[in-house]
């Protein structure tokens, strides 16, 4: 049977209306320039890896791309973001996760409608089109740098929330399953909010990517509504590596205070009555914190002595790093000995680190460098060869 040439014509007109439509929306996701194509406001869409594994590549969505069009209609996050609490959810147009099929349903929904009322409207927008939006091969790369918290920036807070540490530091009671308060007992916020996890049925203690959004950027909105100055709360304001760069900078930060001995004796070993396996070592807890922007440069896991995370002797399942390997483990900024063997090419450093040994084996005599062996009471000079030996003996 032979098709009518108004069929053929009627085919034609539709392909050549929806690539028309595909390019204008094209036009509209991808930014301009070059410069744009490498942005710090990408987050990846991938909600349903949660559930099983994606059929389809996931999402860069734009967020600050968003949140400029939602303000030019007078918008603001409540479009996308439902509240509890007073505070807004981070997840898209729900508070918690409903099953693979609702949440892609929700994606679906909102975003596709609201992108075909735009074009209804004859107003530049996204893509309605699944191959648009799950595209394999992205043209915009993320240039997202992390944020935290150096001493500078901890100090502003500080001061700006009336030095009440116990607006932003807390635990969490399980019992209760509320958080409260534990003076003295403040320490980072990575020590408890960890890394995100794709369980939906993880307990209450959220990662640490969704504290700081949730606690931080609702802070900086309610601060920012009181026309008071406040902090940033678009993506680029923290994660543009350039917008970092200009957050000025307090020239002399205080001290953080909280309980920490100026000076302490490092000591393994020794129960009552036995001696230690090694000389002690005397650690300037001050002089160190001036080194260093935050605590968990050395205090990985929690601001508790290192012996309260390292066993003295490690469990054959080489799960725990030792005592030993902590603080003497080669290539480890953690370590003792492997920062200071990287501050051996830091021309600024090496006047006060040249003294230990340049490469990995290690001379005995510099081990006096660190752990102390007592004086002979009598003669009040000891020698560096006899120091060696009674440490090596040790």
């Amino acid at each position: 049977m032979r098709r009518s040439p108004l069929r053929w014509i009627g085919i034609i007109a539709i392909i050549t209306i929806i690539s028309i439509g595909g390019i204008r929306v094209q036009s509209v996701e991808e930014p301009p320039n070059n410069d744009d194509r490498v942005r710090a406001d990408v987050i990846s869409i991938n909600t349903l890896k949660a559930f099983r594994n994606l059929e389809r590549p996931e999402v860069s969505f734009l967020h600050d791309l968003h949140t400029d069009a939602l303000e030019k209609k007078n918008k603001d996050c409540s479009t996308c973001h439902q509240s509890e609490n007073g505070q807004l959810s981070y997840k898209f147009k729900r508070l918690k996760e409903t099953g693979r099929q609702g949440v892609m349903d929700i994606y679906h929904d909102n975003c596709i409608a609201c992108h075909t009322n735009m074009i209804a409207a004859k107003e530049k927008t996204g893509p309605v089109v699944c191959g648009e939006c799950h595209k394999k091969n992205q043209t915009i790369s993320s240039s997202r740098a992390p944020m935290g918290f150096d001493k500078s920036l901890h100090f502003r807070h500080y001061t700006a929330q009336n030095k009440k540490c116990e607006r932003c530091h807390h635990e969490y009671n399980k019992k209760s399953q509320k958080l409260f308060y534990a003076k003295g007992k403040e320490g980072t916020c990575r020590y408890c909010h960890q890394k995100e996890t794709d369980n939906l049925n993880s307990e209450k203690i959220i990662s640490m990517r969704s504290a700081s959004h949730l606690a931080c950027i609702d802070c900086h909105q309610k601060t920012q509504a009181k026309n008071m100055d406040a902090g940033p709360v678009r993506c680029s304001g923290c994660h543009d590596l350039q917008e970092q760069q200009n957050i000025e900078k307090v020239a002399h930060v205080p001290r953080i205070k909280r309980g920490q001995p100026d000076v302490v004796l490092i000591k393994t070993g020794d129960k009552k009555g036995q001696e230690p396996k090694m000389m002690r070592v005397s650690f300037s807890h001050k002089a160190h914190e001036g080194y260093n922007d935050t605590c968990r440069v050395c205090h990985l896991a929690s601001l508790k002595s290192c012996a309260s995370c390292h066993p003295l002797t490690a469990k054959n399942d080489g799960k725990d790093i030792s005592l030993e390997t902590a603080f003497h483990k080669m290539g480890h900024n953690s370590s003792c000995v492997g920062c200071h063997e990287s501050k051996q090419h830091d021309k600024n450093c090496v006047g006060c680190h040249d003294f230990m040994e340049k490469g990995r084996q290690q001379e005995l005599s510099s081990c006096v460098r660190c752990h102390m062996v007592p004086l002979p009471e009598r003669t009040g000079v000891l020698s560096t060869s006899k120091a060696a030996k009674m440490a090596h003996d040790a």
